[in-house]
C-alpha cells in the first residue's frame, strides 16, 4: 500500500487500539508505561497488516500524515498460523485468516474484511494489557496472541453456559440506562445521516418532458423519505435497538465480566493451578466476581461498542434493499411509503377547500333539533336497562321521542352492544359536536354527497392539543379520534316526531326517522413505518338520513362556543356538560327571550348529564358552583352570568335536596344574545316564577 509519505508492503487496512512507541515530544499524558528507557502508549485508529519477510504477520500504526511509532505489541492482530485454531464458528468460514482481525473492546465492529463482519462472540480481547505493569508486559507477538486466544476462548465459553433468565435482566437494566440516551443520540443525527436518492432510467421514447417530469418526481420522493426519517426517527432506531440487540449487549457484557474475574482467578492462583480443583477454581472464580465490579467496567468498556453495533444496523435497516417492512432492510419500503404519502397528499390537494368549524372569535353553529341533541345527552348519560336487553337510549321533547341503539348489523349481541354504550364519553361528543359544527360551516361548499372532509390534526387543533416536537400529532392520538368517529358511525336512531313543516304556517307535519348518527363515505389512511398498521390521514363525512328528513321541519341551530370543545373531558367533566346543555337551552328559549327564567337545579344536572353525588353532598355542590363560574370566565364564555334565584340555606337537615330544588339565573353571554337578535321576540315576556314544590 502507498501513501504519500512512503511505501510499505502490501496488506490489510485495519482499524483498532495498538500499543506504539511514543515520539520523544509526546506529552506525558499519554504515556502507559516505561520499558528500557522507551515509553509507549495506546493509540486508536488505522494501521495496516503485512508479512515480514520471515512470514510473520506485523501490524504497524500508519495514517495519512504518517507513521506514528513503532509497534513492539499487536494485541489485536492474530498470527495466520494461529487464525485457525480460534477461527471457528461463529466465524465466517470462508473468511481470509489473514485479513480476520479481532477488535477491541470499545470498537466492537471494527474488524471487517471483504465486506464482513466478525461477530463480537469471536472477538479477541487483550484489554488487561493496559492495566499491566512493566513487568508483565507481553513484549512480543506471541505472547500476545496467546493471551489474546485465552481470553477469547474464556469469552466464548462462557457465553455459551449463561444464564438466559440474568442475561434477560440485565439487558432490561442496560436498555432502561442506555435506551433513552442511545435513542436521543441516533435519532438527532439519523435524518442527515442517510441520503436518499432514487434513480431515474429513462428509456429511449421517453421525451424531455417526460424525463423531467420523472426526475422531479424522484426528487420529490427523495424529500418525503427525509420528511419520513425526520418525523419517524425515534421509531426506526427503537426498532433497530430491539429485544435481541440488547440481549446480545448483556450477554457480551457478562461474558466479559465472567471472563475478566476468571483472569484474575489465575493471576491470584497461579501458583496453585496445578492442584486446585475445578471446584475450588470456580469457588475463587465467583468469589471475585461476587467482590469486583465487573458488570459495571464491562458495560463501560463495552457501550461505545455496542453503540457502533446499532449504527451499523441503522445503516444496513437504511441502505440495503430487502423485504419491505423488515428489521434488516426498510430502504424499499421507505421510498414506497414516500410514494404513497405523496400519492395521499395530491388526494388532499383536490378535496375543496374547508372553512374552519369556529370563527375566529371561537364561534360556531350547531345543529339543536331533537336528534342531535338527544344524541349528546346519550353519550354523556348512563344508559337505562339491563346487560341482557339490547341497549336502548330514549329521549322525549314536545315534539316526539328519538331511541338511540348500537347497530345491531355492527353488534350481533347484546353484550357486544353495551360495550359500546358503555364506552360513550364526552369526548364522543366532543367529535360530534366539532363534525356537525365543521358540517354546517361548510354547507355551501359540501361534497357530491353532502359531507365533509375532516383530518384528526383538525379536530385535535380545534380541541387546543398540543402538537409534539416535530410538529404533528402521535398516532396514538389520531387512532383515538378514528376509534370515537366509528363508534358514532355504529350508533342508529330511530324516532317519530311531529312539527310544523317548513314554509307553510299551521300545518304540521309527521316524521317516522331510522337512519345511522353519522356515515364515512370515505376513508384515507396510510401504512405505518415498520408495520403493515394503518393510521387515519382523513375522512369523509356527513349526518345520517336524518338531518335530510329534518329539513322538512324549521330549521334549528344554536351558537356553539370552541371553548368548550377544549375543556378537559375528565377534570372540567361538570363544566363541558353543562356549557353544552346551557349552549342548546339558550337556542330554545331564544324566541321568548326567557334566558332570565330560573333553572331547577336538579333538572340543569339531569339534562345535562351530571350525576348527583349524595355521599359527597358539600363538596359536589361546590363543584357545580366553580364550573358555573368557569364557565363566565374561558374564552370565549359560555354564560354570562349566574346567581341563585333566592338565598339557599346549605346547612341543617335536608339542606342539599333544598339545593338541588333551588332555582339557577343564567344568562347567556353578549355573543349569543346579539347572535339571537333576530329570532323570535314577538312575545316578550318577564321572567316566570317557579312552580310550587309539590
Amino acid at each position: 500500500m502507498t501513501d504519500k509519505h512512503e511505501r510499505r508492503p502490501a496488506g490489510y487496512l485495519v482499524e483498532g487500539t495498538f500499543l506504539v512507541e511514543l515520539p520523544a515530544d509526546a506529552p506525558p499524558e499519554a504515556m502507559a508505561f516505561e520499558r528500557d528507557g522507551k515509553r509507549f502508549g495506546w493509540k486508536s485508529g488505522r494501521a495496516v497488516q503485512f508479512e515480514t519477510e520471515d512470514g510473520r504477520a506485523v501490524t504497524a500504526p500508519y495514517d495519512l500524515d504518517g507513521p506514528s511509532g513503532a509497534a513492539i505489541a499487536v494485541p489485536y492482530t492474530l498470527d495466520p498460523a494461529a487464525m485457525p485454531a480460534v477461527a471457528t464458528d461463529p466465524l465466517p468460514a470462508a473468511l481470509d485468516p489473514t485479513a480476520a482481525l479481532a477488535v477491541a473492546p470499545d470498537l466492537i465492529d471494527r474488524g471487517r474484511a471483504a465486506e464482513q463482519r466478525i461477530d463480537p462472540a469471536a472477538v479477541l480481547v487483550l484489554d488487561p494489557l493496559a492495566g499491566m505493569s512493566a513487568a508483565d508486559m507481553p513484549v512480543n507477538l506471541s505472547a500476545a496472541v496467546a493471551a489474546g486466544r485465552q481470553l477469547a476462548l474464556d469469552i466464548r465459553h462462557i457465553r455459551e453456559r449463561l444464564d438466559p433468565e440474568q442475561v434477560a435482566g440485565l439487558a432490561t437494566t442496560i436498555e432502561a440506562e442506555f435506551g433513552p440516551m442511545f435513542v436521543d443520540m441516533f435519532a438527532d443525527d439519523l435524518p442527515n445521516a442517510i441520503e436518499f436518492e432514487v434513480v431515474v432510467t429513462p428509456d429511449d421514447a421517453d421525451t424531455p418532458e417526460a424525463i423531467a417530469a420523472e426526475q422531479a418526481n424522484a426528487r420529490a420522493i427523495a424529500a418525503e423519505v427525509q420528511h419520513i426519517l425526520r418525523t419517524n426517527r425515534y421509531e426506526i432506531v427503537r426498532n433497530a435497538a430491539d429485544a435481541d440487540y440488547w440481549r446480545a449487549f448483556a450477554a457480551d457484557v457478562l461474558a466479559h465480566a465472567w471472563a475478566w474475574a476468571v483472569e484474575d482467578a489465575r493471576g491470584d492462583h497461579i501458583e496453585q493451578l496445578d492442584t486446585m480443583t475445578d471446584a475450588e477454581f470456580e469457588a475463587a472464580v465467583e468469589r471475585i466476581y461476587a467482590d469486583s465490579a465487573g458488570i459495571e467496567q464491562a458495560i463501560a468498556v463495552l457501550s461505545e461498542g455496542w453503540g457502533h453495533e446499532l449504527a451499523n444496523r441503522l445503516t444496513a435497516m437504511l441502505t440495503k434493499s430487502g423485504d419491505n417492512g423488515s428489521r434488516d432492510s426498510i430502504a424499499d419500503w421507505l421510498i414506497d411509503h414516500a410514494r404513497a404519502n405523496l400519492q395521499q397528499r395530491t388526494e388532499l390537494e383536490q378535496v375543496p377547500a374547508q372553512r374552519p368549524a369556529f370563527d375566529p372569535n371561537g364561534h360556531g353553529r350547531t345543529p339543536s333539533d331533537i336528534i342531535s341533541h338527544g344524541a349528546r345527552l346519550a353519550m354523556v348519560a348512563t344508559w337505562p336497562g339491563v346487560k341482557s336487553k339490547y341497549p336502548e337510549f330514549p329521549v322525549s321533547l314536545a315534539i316526539g321521542i328519538a331511541i338511540y341503539t348500537p347497530s345491531p348489523q355492527m353488534y350481533a349481541t347484546p353484550a357486544e352492544a353495551w360495550k359500546l354504550a358503555d364506552a360513550l364519553s364526552d369526548e364522543h361528543a366532543d367529535v360530534f359536536d366539532w363534525i356537525l359544527a365543521k358540517w354546517l360551516a361548510n354547507r355551501g361548499n359540501l361534497g357530491p354527497f353532502s359531507g365533509v372532509y375532516l383530518t384528526p390534526a383538525d379536530f385535535l387543533t380545534d380541541r387546543g392539543i398540543q402538537k409534539h416536537g416535530s410538529g404533528g400529532y402521535r398516532r396514538e392520538q389520531k387512532l383515538n379520534v378514528a376509534a370515537q368517529l366509528h363508534d358514532l358511525a355504529s350508533i342508529h336512531v330511530r324516532s317519530h316526531l311531529s312539527g310544523p313543516e317548513k314554509g307553510r304556517r299551521g300545518k304540521k307535519k309527521t316524521l317516522t326517522i331510522s337512519a345511522p348518527l353519522l356515515v364515512i363515505s370515505h376513508e384515507i389512511t396510510q401504512s405505518e413505518l415498520l408495520s403493515d398498521e394503518q393510521t387515519p390521514v382523513a375522512w369523509y363525512v356527513r349526518p345520517g338520513d336524518w338531518a335530510a328528513e329534518l329539513a322538512a321541519l324549521p330549521e334549528q341551530y344554536a351558537i356553539c362556543m370552541q371553548s368548550i370543545l377544549r375543556l378537559h373531558p375528565h377534570h372540567d367533566r361538570h363544566a363541558k356538560r353543562i356549557g353544552r346543555h346551557l349552549g342548546w337551552q339558550f337556542r330554545v328559549r331564544a324566541n321568548e327571550r326567557s334566558w332570565a327564567q330560573p333553572n331547577r337545579v336538579r333538572a340543569m344536572l339531569t339534562n345535562a348529564g351530571v350525576e348527583i353525588d349524595r355521599k359527597n353532598a358539600g363538596r359536589f355542590r361546590r363543584r357545580i358552583e366553580e364550573a358555573l363560574d368557569h364557565l363566565t370566565r374561558i374564552d370565549p364564555p359560555v354564560i354570562g352570568g349566574w346567581r341563585y334565584a333566592a338565598p339557599v340555606e346549605t346547612a341543617g337537615r335536608g339542606w342539599f335536596d333544598r339545593w338541588l330544588d333551588a332555582g339557577l339565573v343564567i344568562t347567556p353571554p353578549a355573543a349569543i344574545t346579539e347572535g339571537y337578535a333576530k329570532i323570535g321576540g314577538r312575545r316578550r315576556r318577564g321572567p316566570r316564577k317557579l312552580p310550587d314544590k309539590t
